[in-house]
């Protein structure tokens, strides 16, 4: 009896061992063959049917014993056979084919016969970085600098003050010239100096120009280099070897480029620019009622603070007549629908921005598409009523003002014989911008008589 107990645990024993190898040569065959022989999806018509026969087999069955979610469901009864067997993974039922499972990486679902081929989808061009620069054209005592701030108090904006100013008063007179106005214009919407290294360096040095009162992004960036505790610390100490670095660094942190001008008097100069790829350049046509200008124009001379050849101490034709064709000649291309202003220019008039600041800011940041600052509309708060300082309400050149207010104020300057003389010379730009005309002294005195109408910047 104990040698045939013997004998029997012997055998058993290496029945196990049998069973362990005959496990893992099966173990190891078939993974060599999954490997070396990948399911193909068969394309014999018989052998298609048998495989679609097996995904739909209810749909061919109307025995009692299915129920209508497995009518609904074709591959109900073999997903259940399966994992009763116990080789499903455990997943929901509704997200698993049996083919699937089967097959190991059965992907057709469909009724198709074959799978299509993978084709490479092209490579997409790299998208070109467009720089964002805005210019606010107008003409001198239209309201430029107020709006200018605008831009200026935008955390994320790099302004430049009256940078044409640079062309005009710098000992070269070559610079004069609507070739260098066009290549500065360039230089600074892109933040690319080193073409105009000259003039930035003029124009951030010159004691003549109050860059540094007007631009926040630029004093900021120069105040870094000053020697405080010298008796002049400097204007701008940016040492020259380190000069177009620094620029260029400073002004491409910053999101877009901002330019406000008096100086230049033909929008087709920036024609170019709006046709820049690497450019996304706007325009912002400022214009204001031509009395109001002719009006503070005189208050220059009256106070002795000329800044132009230009101003006289009455109202002159000539001047009155090349204010308005200014207005009217840079709208032409607007009204003319000219292709390369689409999307990239606005007209506004200065007296709509004092009637409603907050909305032509946000139309101005809509048409320049930069995201609105809480630091504009702060300054819009504090600068749009008039200030309690006589320094500030006296400034010619100051922003504290109540712009509602200021845009009335010619009315208390000008006598009805001046009104008339300017109306006469501008019937085509009031009539043009909407400006209503004065036709009495008892009109022109009674400030409760509105002459200006509400009117949203006119975008295109």
């Amino acid at each position: 009896m104990s040698k045939m107990h013997m004998c029997r645990k012997l055998l058993l024993l290496n029945l196990r061992k049998i069973l362990l190898l005959v496990l893992l040569v099966g173990t190891s065959t078939y993974t060599y063959i999954v490997a070396t022989f990948p399911y193909e999806e068969p394309t014999d018509g018989k052998t298609l049917r048998i495989l679609k026969d097996m995904r739909r087999p209810l749909e061919k069955r109307e025995d009692v014993g299915f129920n209508l979610e497995q009518r609904q469901d074709p591959g109900a009864h073999s997903k259940k056979m399966i994992k009763d067997a116990g080789f499903l993974p455990q997943q929901s039922e509704e997200d698993v084919d049996p083919l699937e499972f089967i097959f190991g990486g059965f992907q057709d679902k469909a009724e198709t016969t074959a799978t299509p081929p993978r084709t490479k989808k092209p490579k997409a061009p790299p998208a070109v970085h467009k720089r964002t620069a805005v210019i606010v054209l107008t003409q001198m005592r239209s309201g430029s600098t107020f709006v200018g701030e605008i831009f200026n108090q935008h955390p994320d904006a790099f302004y430049f003050f009256e940078p044409v100013w640079a062309l005009e008063h710098h000992k070269d007179k070559a610079y004069n010239s609507s070739e260098w106005q066009l290549k500065l214009l360039e230089g600074l919407s892109k933040c690319e100096f080193e073409p105009i290294r000259d003039i930035m360096h003029f124009y951030l040095t010159t004691k003549e120009l109050g860059v540094m009162k007007t631009c926040r992004a630029i004093d900021t960036m120069c105040d870094g280099y000053r020697n405080k505790t010298a008796k002049w610390p400097g204007r701008c100490p940016i040492p020259k070897n380190q000069f177009i670095e620094v620029l260029e660094k400073n002004c491409l942190k910053n999101k877009f480029t901002a330019i406000k001008t008096i100086r230049l008097n033909n929008i087709t100069l920036f024609k170019p620019l709006t046709e820049d790829k690497e450019l996304n350049f706007k325009i912002v046509q400022l214009v204001r009622d031509p009395r109001a200008i002719i009006a503070s124009r005189l208050a220059l001379v009256k106070n002795n603070v000329s800044v132009t050849k230009q101003l006289h101490d009455d109202v002159d034709r000539a001047e009155v007549r090349a204010v308005c064709d200014w207005m009217t000649t840079n709208m032409q291309p607007y009204r003319e629908k000219s292709d390369w202003l689409r999307k990239r220019y606005a007209l506004v008039r200065y007296e709509d921005v004092g009637l409603d600041p907050m909305t032509t800011m946000a139309r101005f940041y809509k048409l320049i598409n930069i995201p609105m600052s809480k630091d504009v509309s702060k300054w819009l708060g504090s600068h749009t009523k008039t200030s309690k300082r006589i320094k500030d309400r006296k400034d010619p050149f100051g922003t504290k003002k109540d712009p509602e207010k200021t845009a009335n104020e010619w009315r208390n300057r000008l006598s009805f014989e001046q009104v008339k003389i300017i109306q006469s010379e501008c019937k085509e730009a009031m009539t043009l911008f909407n400006y209503k005309f004065v036709e009495s002294h008892n009109e022109l005195k009674e400030l409760s008589i509105s002459l200006y109408k509400k009117r949203a910047p006119q975008l295109f």
